[in-house]
This record gives C-alpha cells, structure tokens and sequence, in this order.
C-alpha cells in the first residue's frame, strides 16, 4: 500500500502561538457557558407535564444538538494545542489492556466485528496519554462507520518495527477496515476538516487525529485499494 500523509497542520505544532491558543480557549469557554445557559432552560421545559407531544420532542432535539457541541468543542479545543503535551513513557500492552471497553465502544454501538492483534513484549512508547487515546478513538470510530456502512469489519495490528538506527525504532498501529477504496481525488484531503461524505458526520475525525500526532511527534497515514482502508500510526519508542 501506498500510504499518504497530513502536511496541511504545521501551525498545531506552535506551541508559542498564544494568541490563537486563548483565543479559541476563551472562545470555547464562553460557547459552553452559552450552551449551558440554553441546555438549562430546556430542561426546565420539558419538565412541564402540560407540554403537546411537538413541543417536547423539538426540546429533546435542542438537548441532543446541546450536548453534541459541546462534545464538539473539547475535541476541536484539545486538538488546536491549547494545552501543551505532556509526554511519558507509556507500557502500550497494558494501556491497551486497560482501554479495551473504550476502544471497542463504537464497534459495539454499530454491531460491527472488531479484532485487536496485539504483539506480545512491545516496547514502551512516547506520547501524551490522554491525546494518543483520543487519536485512537477517532481512527477506530472513523474506522467502525465506515465499515458498518458496508458490513464489514474492522483490524487492529499493532507490533514493533526494526530499523537500523535504534533512534528509528518504533511501534506501529494499523487500523483495518473493510469496504470500497476512497472516493477519487488526492487522499491527503481525507485530512482535510469537513471532508466526511458520511451523513450526519461532522468531518473531523481524521483532521483532529493528524493534528495530535503532529504534537506528539508521532506519524499518521492513509492508504486505500479496492477491499480495504488502513490508518497507520507509527509511535517512537521512549
């Protein structure tokens, strides 16, 4: 496989950027008092046992969409470097071990099979705990609606890399899915925000994912042919 990379996120790396990092922090914040202002005011609605069925279900939607924005935010926040990383060694069996129910959550919620290959004594790896499990959740949900899509299911492979320096040494994960390749034009645009054909799907995923790998230091790629999509991460070893 052929695999492409992110190229289009270097400014996720400038940690001394401060005056887009508070402004987008502060922006955010005042967004989440906003919406919980609204969030409030709509639970106190639907409280009113003389409410017509119409009227209850568009205050049940205001709910939903509340909470999605704000889920929205501390993605978008986290992957825009407002905080610097934190970066330690991390034991990937037993970080793995310890997230399985997490990682296997949207495989669950689809129905759609799931399969971890887990290659035994891996070195420990660097990075930021709390980002490399949201980068993985959001390869494994891309991976999981893509593949429930077309009924099929997804792979993930994760063993260490030999090199000839030990500086280049490195564990890779690969996520695996089943379906058709990528619709045509350059694969490096599936990096690109709000790029998702999928209905529903904000278009994030793959763009947040690439901008923590960007400050962690670790690599992420795409490659895609007929039968088959595989996300590749490759992580250094601490």
């Amino acid at each position: 496989m052929q695999f492409v990379h992110p190229t289009r996120f270097a400014y996720a790396s400038q940690p001394n950027d401060s005056f887009h990092q508070d402004m987008l922090r502060g922006f955010t914040h005042k967004l989440n008092n906003l919406l919980g202002v609204i969030q409030g005011f709509s639970s106190l609605g639907l409280m009113d046992d003389n409410l017509s069925p119409s009227t209850a279900e568009g205050l049940e939607h205001i709910q939903v969409a509340t909470a999605d924005i704000l889920r929205l935010g501390e993605r978008v926040r986290g992957a825009a470097g407002c905080a610097s990383p934190h970066l330690q060694s991390l034991d990937l069996g037993n970080y793995m071990r310890l997230m399985q129910s997490a990682l296997e959550e949207p495989f669950h919620n689809g129905n759609v099979p799931f399969e971890i290959e887990l290659e035994t004594e891996l070195p420990s790896i660097r990075v930021d705990p709390t980002r490399f499990r949201e980068v993985l959740i959001e390869v494994l949900t891309n991976a999981a609606d893509a593949a429930r899509e077309h009924g099929g299911a997804v792979l993930l492979t994760i063993c260490e890399l030999q090199a000839d320096e030990p500086a280049n040494r490195c564990v890779e994960l690969r996520v695996q899915n089943d379906g058709p390749a990528l619709p045509g034009g350059p694969l490096e645009r599936a990096f690109d925000p709000f790029q998702s054909g999928k209905a529903g799907h904000v278009g994030l995923g793959l763009t947040i994912a690439a901008m923590l790998c960007l400050q962690m230091g670790l690599e992420i790629g795409l490659a895609t042919e007929a039968g088959s999509t595989v996300v590749r991460l490759r992580c250094p070893i601490a």
